[in-house]
């Protein structure tokens, strides 16, 4: 059996790397991805399994239909071949923020692999989503993304869509961390800047961070306004992300799940 702490630690650097380099692709050229990638990426959704309750399914081959709409307000998913299914079980307080810890791996080791992504939550045809994995019981498809090729995305008049920086769109480090100051310790600082480029629903970037006691607490703040995508979810990406910021300055720890608008708290090991 894998130790998941040992797998993690194996991809840490290469995932920290993969945050700055990944971008949302919606557009690809028609073919299934590369199948050594496939191969690869299977073996780590398998393999990394940090709670029981979330899961992702990658698809060697998906329909193109199984991507029913627009993403946000940025266009539809054309010309994806294959795909991953973001899967949760259960109702347990910490399931959403799992899913998003998990998919999010997922996404930065696709992203170490050469392949494009974007993560969809409303336009899945999420039926169609089911049928194509072997479901545990109790599971349901919380989000997907293509994975594949990208290819020049284009506006409504054929133009090529401009670029802009990840950072650009993000929330400053004062909103995300109101509290943040210099008797932070440093490996806290890096977990914030590390989560500041974590994806979210519609951009909302719903979670704030704050120092307690020798640890970090993720909160969300703000509407819950996207239907599929709770914040705890998105909570959850941006808790691997403060995770492998922390790991950047040489502080390992382990996450507990907390009950409201407090998703989680990461404490260093050994403190």
């Amino acid at each position: 059996m894998t130790d998941v702490r040992e797998l993690f630690e194996s991809r840490a650097d290469t995932w920290t790397a993969a945050i700055f380099t990944r971008r949302s692709k919606r557009a690809y050229d028609n073919r299934p991805a590369d199948a050594a990638a496939i191969a690869s990426l299977t073996t780590m959704a398998e393999e990394f399994r940090p709670f029981s309750d979330a899961r992702t399914a990658v698809l060697a081959e998906s329909p193109e239909d199984m991507f029913t709409g627009i993403v946000g307000s940025y266009g539809r998913i054309t010309g994806a071949a294959s795909a991953m299914i973001f899967l949760g079980s259960g109702e347990a307080v910490g399931r959403d923020n799992h899913v998003g810890y998990v998919s999010e791996a997922l996404m930065l080791e696709a992203t170490a692999l050469g392949l494009g992504t974007v993560w969809v939550g409303g336009g899945i045809d999420r039926k169609r989503a089911l049928a194509l994995t072997g479901l545990g019981d109790d599971e349901r498809v919380f989000g997907a993304s293509p994975l594949g090729t990208p290819v020049a995305e284009t506006g409504v008049f054929g133009r090529p869509k401009r670029h802009v920086d990840t950072l650009d769109r993000r929330k400053s480090l004062a909103v995300l961390a109101p509290d943040m100051n210099g008797a932070w310790p440093a490996w806290a600082h890096g977990a914030v800047k590390h989560a500041q480029w974590a994806p979210s629903a519609v951009n909302r970037q719903p979670w704030r961070f704050a120092f307690e006691d020798g640890g970090l607490v993720v909160r969300v703040a703000g509407p819950e306004f996207a239907p599929h995508i709770t914040r705890r979810l998105d909570a959850g990406i941006a808790m691997l992300h403060a995770e492998l910021g922390a790991r950047a300055e040489g502080v390992s720890g382990t996450w507990t799940d907390l009950e409201g608008a407090d998703v989680a708290r990461f404490d260093p090991l050994g403190g």
